[in-house]
């Protein structure tokens, strides 16, 4: 009998990892991106231009979402939130 499940892997191989959405692709697409702390549950408004032009246009969000601290506690523990642009009706 044929084996049905291969154990070959594909000679196609995909990124180890995706780091999603960079800076650049964000503030083209008009998204607004807030930072949120776990423990204390402050959130601000990140400024995408500015760290665009402190890390460059290409980096990624879910690395500088390693980087983030809280202004308020000083927590590490800290999310982001991506909001799409929305148009009036």
């Amino acid at each position: 009998m044929r084996n049905r499940f291969p154990t070959e892997t594909p000679t196609e191989k995909l990124p180890e990892t995706d780091d999603g959405n960079t800076i650049r692709e964000l503030i083209a697409m008009r998204h607004t991106v807030t930072a949120v702390c776990a423990p204390c549950n402050h959130h601000e408004i990140l400024d995408l231009d500015g760290l665009m032009e402190r890390y460059g246009h290409d980096m990624p969000l879910r690395r500088i979402a390693l980087r983030l601290r809280c202004t308020k506690c000083g927590a590490r523990d800290c999310g982001v939130i991506v909001t799409p642009q929305t148009r009036p009706f």
